[in-house]
């Protein structure tokens, strides 16, 4: 399973190793904390960013960041409610 994010400028996308199937339970997300490459110029760095991954149980697994876009704070499962 990979999670791909484009980078700023990039010409191609970066693919990133997120989980495998085995990891996954249907219809729970799961949360994964990555390490993305980043640039800035000559700076290369790696950022750490948490996200959910989604498995329907079949074939499709949707990837979900777990940063708001409102103000950046990060969002959570609960479990209970089932909701974000």
């Amino acid at each position: 399973m990979f999670a791909v994010r484009p980078t700023r400028g990039a010409v191609s996308e970066r693919w990133i190793r997120a989980a495998v199937l085995d990891d996954l339970t249907p219809n729970v997300p799961v949360p994964r904390v990555l390490s993305v490459p980043r640039a800035d110029g000559w700076y290369r760095a790696r950022a750490r960013e948490t996200v959910f991954l989604l498995w329907d149980g079949d074939k499709q697994v949707k990837v979900f960041s777990a940063t708001c876009t409102h103000l950046g704070c990060q969002v959570l499962w609960d479990g209970e409610q089932k909701k974000f």
